[in-house]
């Protein structure tokens, strides 16, 4: 503080920030006048902490003479940092309202009501309270923060044991949770993650095991990473969440999944949910897929142009689910065919075929499979009838079985479906090198 100091106004007064460093303290970095002649501005000068819960810390700057309704009543500036300097922000000025009073002579900083948030105390050197003569007084303002809900209480127990708040009131303090970029919260029995919204910084959110019924993570723009299992989720959308790359959102009630807009999606597990359907179509960089145990799903599309990137995949127990849609029949069939049902096939276009496909373990045997031409058909009854089809549903071979083996050797390299009627209808799904 250079409370003498003139520029315009004699003796207005200034205060000046100079930023250290490990080696010295820096250049002039910013200044700031009063404007008002004979203020005294910068009479006293105290780091505050944090009087706004912005995470920054404010300065407290006394001028003892400054007037706004009486004389020399003084004044205390509270100003405020951004990310690189002071006084860019509006600075707040708080006058004492009395003649002669001199608030100012003396500032500090501290949470002296206990709420997690720096108050300030100033002291008026001339103030009088009745008619005692200068008997001075000290000013004490409090800290007040943008505050965010936290209606459930075993949501704000956790942030209370992370540090984040301080006690059980249905709040947080906005600026302590603004930044965090990682939250775990798994098997806690929080019911409600209202709040949630105000983690701007958020990338990594665990909250498995909870209660959930619902979630809202559209102002979470940032995430990355989602684990929501076990809870009682039935709509899940992360339709707006563009930066998700993973989802783990297993044993729900999922019955609706929007799935983020963009291309950046990668890697998803969805066991045991409601879910009906699932089209992972416009995810070139999908690389991880687990969707077991889904006894509702009916359509499963995954031609992103990129299947042979695939790290991991698995799709079995779906019982709804009788035809998958892929890039590449020949090489899904030989990549992942244990990986599905065996009343499953994969094919270029579900929606358009027309085969209804089982394959028996106590049904007829076909082999080799597969097959650079001669195929044998074993467990069959006399006067057996087959039918060969490609895989759009055209016949390329039918007949009656006059033998065991079928020359195939005409046939062009790819995916077909031989039906056998013997003691029943089955249908084998065969490739053709």
């Amino acid at each position: 503080g250079v409370p003498g100091y003139t520029n315009g106004q004699w003796q207005e007064g200034q205060c000046r920030i100079l930023f250290g460093s490990k080696s010295r303290v820096g250049a002039l970095s910013a200044s700031v006048e009063s404007n008002q002649a004979d203020s005294r501005f910068g009479f006293a000068v105290s780091p505050l902490g944090d009087v706004n819960g912005d995470n920054l810390p404010d300065i407290g700057i006394g001028s003892p003479y400054f007037k706004i309704n009486q004389d020399r009543e003084g004044s205390i500036f509270i100003a405020t940092k951004n990310k690189s300097t002071y006084f860019q922000h509006d600075t707040t000025v708080i006058a004492s309202n009395h003649e002669n009073a001199g608030l100012g002579g003396a500032i500090i900083g501290g949470d002296f009501n206990g709420d997690g948030i720096s108050d300030v105390a100033a002291g008026a050197t001339h103030y009088n309270e009745g008619n005692t003569v200068n008997e001075g007084g000290v000013f004490v303002y409090h800290g007040i923060a943008p505050t965010t809900n936290i209606p459930d209480i075993n949501f704000e127990r956790e942030l209370i044991a992370l540090g984040l708040d301080r006690v059980i009131d249905g709040k947080v303090i906005t600026g302590n949770i603004v930044d965090v970029e990682s939250l775990k919260l798994i098997k806690k029995g929080i019911e409600n993650l209202t709040g949630i919204q105000d983690f701007k910084g958020l990338k990594n959110l665990e909250v498995d095991g909870n209660l959930l019924t619902n979630i809202n993570l559209d102002s979470n723009l940032n995430l990355i990473q989602l684990t929501v299992s076990e809870n009682r989720l039935k709509i899940l959308d992360l339709s707006g969440n563009k930066e998700l790359k993973l989802l783990i959102c297993s044993r729900n009630e999922l019955e609706k999944l929007n799935l983020p807009e963009g291309d950046n999606f990668q890697r998803l597990v969805c066991t045991n949910t409601k879910l009906k359907e699932l089209d992972l179509s416009m995810y070139p960089n999908m690389d991880f897929l687990i969707c077991d145990n889904n006894s509702e799903l009916g359509s499963l599309d995954l031609r992103n142009g990129n299947n042979y990137s695939m790290l991991r995949f698995s799709a079995l127990n779906n019982n709804q689910l009788s035809c998958i849609s892929v890039d590449d029949v020949v090489w899904s069939t030989a990549n992942w065919d244990t990986l599905i049902d065996s009343t499953c096939i994969f094919s270029v276009d579900c929606s358009k075929s027309s085969i209804n496909y089982m394959k028996k373990a106590n049904g007829c045997i076909i082999y080799p499979n597969p097959t650079l031409g001669e195929l044998r058909i074993d467990r069959i009854q006399p006067g057996a009838i087959f039918c060969i089809k490609s895989e759009s549903g055209m016949t390329v071979m039918n007949g009656q079985l006059k033998s065991n083996n079928l020359n195939l050797a005409d046939l062009s390299p790819g995916i077909y479906f031989v039906e056998i009627i013997s003691d029943g209808r089955r249908v084998y799904k065969l490739i053709k090198m």
